[in-house]
């Protein structure tokens, strides 16, 4: 469903998947997390380590099931990483390098970057799995990823919420965006945020008024040109 909303064609598939994807997540997810809490207080209330509590279950009540855990937590892992994968690909190949080769890749060029992309990724992802910072709690983990995810708010709805969007304050924003999230996720930069806001609030905070002053600023050229009867340049 998250590869469903980055893909939406249109304001109103990104309505369907935001919403579709909010009530799985309800259902599949946060449910079943909080059923599995309850009942880890109830059989392992000495378990110090939560993110072993779905393992410990198994070795303790369902030992013969332990091939099936993996099985079952390598397919999903799979189904979500292939996925990922293939869409930054296309990300890559169609939004950045075909535009800069003037839309003269052929599909066979196409398909050979994208190869190579996906390759690079993948080396990239297993590179960053084995740094010290990685070896840590799954939930931990998880919300990096999310944190990472919300720096496509600005970019992805703000054209569907402000008719005076354009695509240099999209552009603009996404980079500051990951400029602050990695200088403070990196400590490179020292700063205490309020209520113990991470990182990502604190990008999400500066990419708003740069997406604002950036489509503003991209459309003076146009607006003066229009204003002048002459044909200005795109957003």
């Amino acid at each position: 469903m998250w590869q469903r909303a980055y893909m939406a064609g249109s304001a109103d598939a990104l309505s369907r998947s935001v919403v579709m994807g909010t009530v799985l997540a309800l259902v599949f997810i946060v449910l079943p997390s909080l059923v599995m809490g309850t009942l880890g207080i109830g059989f392992l209330p000495d378990l110090a380590d939560t993110d072993k509590f779905v393992p410990s279950m198994y070795v303790r009540y369902f030992s013969w099931g332990l091939p099936l855990l993996v099985l079952g937590t390598f397919a999903a892992g799979m189904s979500t990483v292939d996925t990922q994968l293939l869409s930054a690909s296309s990300v890559v190949v169609r939004d950045i390098a075909q535009p800069m080769a003037g839309g003269r890749l052929s599909t066979r060029a196409e398909r050979r970057l994208g190869q190579f992309v996906v390759l690079g990724f993948t080396v990239l992802l297993t590179i960053l799995a084995f740094l010290p910072q990685a070896q840590g709690s799954i939930i931990l983990l998880a919300s990096k990823g999310a944190g990472g995810a919300l720096l496509l708010l600005t970019p992805l709805c703000g054209p569907l919420l402000w008719a005076r969007a354009s695509r240099a304050g999209a552009i603009a924003s996404l980079v500051v965006g990951i400029v602050v999230t990695v200088l403070l996720e990196a400590q490179l930069v020292e700063v205490v945020l309020p209520l113990k806001f991470g990182p990502p609030i604190a990008a999400l905070a500066c990419q708003v008024p740069v997406f604002v002053i950036g489509s503003l600023w991209a459309r003076r050229p146009a607006e003066a040109a229009s204003a002048a009867g002459r044909p200005g340049p795109t957003k």
